[in-house]
């Protein structure tokens, strides 16, 4: 039953929030990996759990690499479990959407690029607050231990690489604005769409 509930979530978009869009970046040029972007990738995939440092659990059943329409439990500190959606997978990046009862509305995104001689990974938060309360929160403490726990899966991919970053971990946040804003509102709203039309597709070839 609890499997079903979760699968029946719905994705909690951007434009579900208050106050402004938020684009947060975590990022590490990481140097003298033996791993390129797509290994890295699949290693994030295999041991996802591994990487972040919560208390988590996926909810379906069957392989723990991350595949698109996958569903993730997340324990955060005072808020609980709360839930993320795989919404896509490409060669380089995977995105994750929050769903129903998360504190923000929004993605994250996992990206995996060669800038030779680095390969750079990085975490791409795009979210609002989901109401007033969760967006004073996130001005706060909220803000912080956010930060610290993206910073981490920064720095655990770095040393699963097998190489370094010398420059550190880097973190820059802005405000979309406008135009731009309803635009991003827009791509995300359409990976949501490709996912369950693919789900779709999937499920009538498979009474086929």
């Amino acid at each position: 039953g609890l499997k079903i509930l979760s699968e029946s979530l719905p994705e909690r978009l951007p434009d579900e929030g208050v106050g402004s869009l938020h684009e947060k970046r975590v990022w590490a040029e990481i140097i003298g990996s033996s791993a390129g972007p797509k290994e890295l990738l699949e290693t994030f995939r295999n041991s996802f759990s591994e990487f972040m440092p919560l208390e988590m659990h996926v909810e379906q059943d069957g392989p723990r690499k991350l595949n698109e329409g996958e569903i993730i439990s997340m324990k955060l500190p005072v808020r609980g479990n709360i839930q993320v959606r795989v919404e896509q997978i490409t060669d380089s990046s995977v995105a994750l959407a929050t769903l129903q009862g998360h504190p923000i509305a929004g993605f994250v995104f996992f990206e995996f690029t060669d800038q030779t001689p680095a390969v750079r990974f990085q975490v791409r938060v795009i979210s609002r607050s989901i109401n007033f309360f969760d967006f004073f929160a996130m001005k706060t403490i909220g803000r912080i231990m956010q930060n610290r726990t993206w910073e981490t899966v920064v720095e655990r991919v770095v040393a699963a690489s097998g190489g370094e970053a010398p420059e550190g971990v880097k973190l820059e946040e802005v405000v979309i604005e406008d135009d731009e804003a309803a635009r991003t509102e827009k791509d995300l709203e359409n990976i949501v769409l490709d996912r369950k039309r693919a789900t779709r597709e999937a499920a009538l070839q498979s009474t086929h």
